[in-house]
């Protein structure tokens, strides 16, 4: 019982990380729309470009390990 209890907060957990996760890079991708209408320096815009895409990466390994 206590090995099921584990596993069912285990995957919660990671699933609430993926979508955490989901929801910065979301934000984050506003936050580059602004910056691109604003005519931010390009190598600020592609910093922000590889954060993004390393928050999506993470959410996706998160996501397929609760899987």
């Amino acid at each position: 019982m206590r090995d099921e209890v584990d596993q069912i907060l285990i995957e919660s957990l990671l699933v609430g990380a993926a979508e955490a996760l989901t929801e910065t890079a979301t934000e984050l991708l506003e936050l580059r729309r602004g910056w691109v209408e604003h005519d931010a320096p390009p190598h600020a815009v592609e910093w922000l470009d590889d954060l993004v895409a390393r928050l999506g990466w993470w959410s996706g390994r998160l996501a397929a390990a609760a899987e």
